[in-house]
């Protein structure tokens, strides 16, 4: 009821990590996961339909398990590049084509592939071309740690863009992972 409701959340209040989820995008389903001051406890909130009333529930994880099961609905196994290449663009198509292949060969548990673009040679028609190839998929985080970051699931099956920014919200580290899940966004401990 609201009253306990009320209590709980100001007892359990707000932890590092918040998201959206956005499966369809015409009135589906959607949903919003946040973490509470206890690392590992989660608040979710599902809603089938606009119409429908939303699912709210307590969870207890490194990360909800709709955020896991539908992060990636939609996605697809390979992503391509825009045809003609755009001008400007010089390291966007090896990029894409490790991401593509770290995607083809990944296996749920193994240990994350990180691209650090922040690193690489870019230019910005690379980081734009990059963008529009891997899209943006159903699940949206948003970690406020240390600084910021920004993660975000793709139209690649298993491909993250992670982004993290420091306290005058400027771009610091700009990555692709590919994994389950990227560390930045889990809980650090569920025991």
């Amino acid at each position: 009821d609201p009253p306990n409701r009320a209590m709980l959340e100001q007892t359990l209040g707000q932890g590092e990590v918040a998201g959206t989820l956005q499966v369809d995008r015409e009135g589906g389903l959607s949903g919003a996961i946040g973490e509470t001051r206890l690392a590992g406890v989660w608040w979710v909130s599902v809603r089938a339909q606009v119409s429908a009333p939303a699912q709210d529930y307590l969870e207890v994880a490194d990360l909800p398990t709709v955020a896991r099961a539908l992060a990636f609905v939609g996605a697809v196994a390979q992503v391509g590049l825009p045809e003609p290449i755009p001008p400007g663009v010089m390291n966007a198509p090896g990029v894409l084509a490790e991401v593509n292949g770290q995607a083809a060969r990944y296996q749920a548990g193994a240990r994350p592939h990180v691209i650090n673009l922040t690193l690489l040679p870019q230019t910005p028609e690379d980081l734009v071309c990059l963008d529009a190839a891997l899209g943006r998929g159903t699940l949206g985080l948003l970690s406020r740690g240390y600084g910021t970051c920004r993660v975000t699931s793709t139209r690649l099956r298993h491909g993250w863009r992670v982004r993290h920014f420091n306290s005058e919200d400027r771009l610091i580290l700009d990555t692709i992972e590919v994994t389950d899940v990227p560390v930045a966004v889990l809980a650090s401990s569920t025991e």
